[in-house]
């Protein structure tokens, strides 16, 4: 059986060999981090574009998904805090008239 290390220093070596000027010496460098913590994680590496591809379109579906929750909730929230305004503004125009009855009779008693 092959450890994690000697994995990864068969993938370090074909690093080195293939070199700067190979197809995948530059790409193989580029995951090399993603491949060692996927392996320590023992989590098995993604490696096809198709996989890639899939990863990402389903990380963008779930941030819409938030996001049109984020909508959502902060909609409630803000017809809430509205019908609470308006609430207010009822009570304040109330008071108001009834201060205003208030002067009227005593302007009348006078």
């Amino acid at each position: 059986m092959i450890t994690k290390q000697q994995e990864l220093n068969i993938i370090n070596q074909a690093i080195r060999d293939l070199g700067e000027k190979s197809y995948l010496g530059p790409w193989l460098l580029s995951v090399r981090h993603e491949l060692e913590a996927m392996m320590r994680a023992d989590s098995f590496p993604c490696i096809s574009l198709a996989e890639a591809r899939e990863d990402a379109l389903q990380i963008v579906k779930e941030g819409e998904q938030k996001a049109e929750q984020i909508i959502i909730n902060a909609k409630q929230k803000a017809e809430k805090r509205e019908a609470m305004a308006q609430s207010n503004v009822d009570c304040a125009i109330t008071a108001i008239r009834k201060a205003q009855q208030v002067l009227l009779s005593i302007e009348e008693r006078f």
